[in-house]
């Protein structure tokens, strides 16, 4: 019986973009601000909580964050 059941895809970063973007009948002050999108590409990135870590340490690293090890004494 579960075999059969089909679950809906989760909708892709490109349609939720697609529906976030404002229209040109739309007025300026609605428009989805940028932190609101980049947070719809970082979901579309993490499908999992291993994922999510992957690509939370990607930003940090790109942002210029330095990775730390737990066995370094930082005193």
């Amino acid at each position: 019986m579960l075999a059969a059941l089909k679950l809906p895809a989760p909708p892709k970063l490109q349609f939720l973009l697609q529906v976030a973007r404002p229209t040109s009948t739309m007025a300026a002050a609605s428009a989805v601000p940028a932190a609101a999108l980049d947070f719809l590409k970082f979901v579309e990135a993490s499908p999992s909580p291993f994922h999510a870590v992957a690509e939370t340490e990607r930003r940090l690293n790109a942002a210029g964050f330095k990775k730390l090890s737990e066995r370094e004494v930082s005193c």
